[in-house]
């Protein structure tokens, strides 16, 4: 996450991090680095909140960027080994 952070620096922008549900949907662009294991992720975004309104940010087609699993968890149609699916 650091590099991801440092890189985002260099390029000349802001990095904040998300600290509620609600920071999905106001930020301006945002970048979800791969996070490991797809199904744990995604059960973890649902757990606290932030799956649907990721999910709403997908749909309306704002700015994001997601590498490795983080990819996959907002993926129409990905599932993971136990069956759940991604947010899109």
């Amino acid at each position: 996450m650091r590099s991801v952070r440092n890189a985002i620096r260099a390029l000349g922008f802001e990095v904040r991090d998300v600290a509620s549900p609600a920071d999905i949907l106001a930020a301006e662009r945002l970048v979800f680095p791969g996070v490991g294991a797809f199904g744990s992720a995604v059960g973890r975004l649902q757990a606290d909140g932030y799956f649907e309104p990721l999910r709403r940010r997908l749909l309306e087609g704002k700015p994001f960027f997601g590498s490795a699993s983080a990819s996959r968890c907002c993926s129409r149609g990905a599932r993971s080994r136990s069956g759940r699916p991604g947010s899109a």
